[in-house]
């Protein structure tokens, strides 16, 4: 569903790009004209903190990002 209503899934520039190993973290962020996305995947099992995009809105679960990131846990935001 979210690649079918967002363009800068298939189309889009990478615009950003981070990885936390110790924290099996990657976020990045794809952007496509004024859809612009960001990807988080946590390759770990323990529950972290990003302080970054807190308040932007979860695509998967549609509540607002507050932070955390549950152990293996993916998430897509958007502002």
């Amino acid at each position: 569903k979210i690649r079918k209503e967002h363009s800068c899934v298939t189309d889009g520039d990478m615009i950003s790009n981070e990885s936390d190993d110790d924290r099996g973290l990657l976020i990045f962020t794809k952007k496509y004209e004024d859809d612009e996305l960001t990807f988080i995947y946590h390759n770990n099992n323990e529950t972290v903190e990003i302080d970054s995009h807190i308040g932007e809105m979860n695509l998967i679960n549609g509540k607002k990002f507050d932070g955390s990131v549950k152990g293996y846990d993916v998430i897509v935001l958007k502002k």
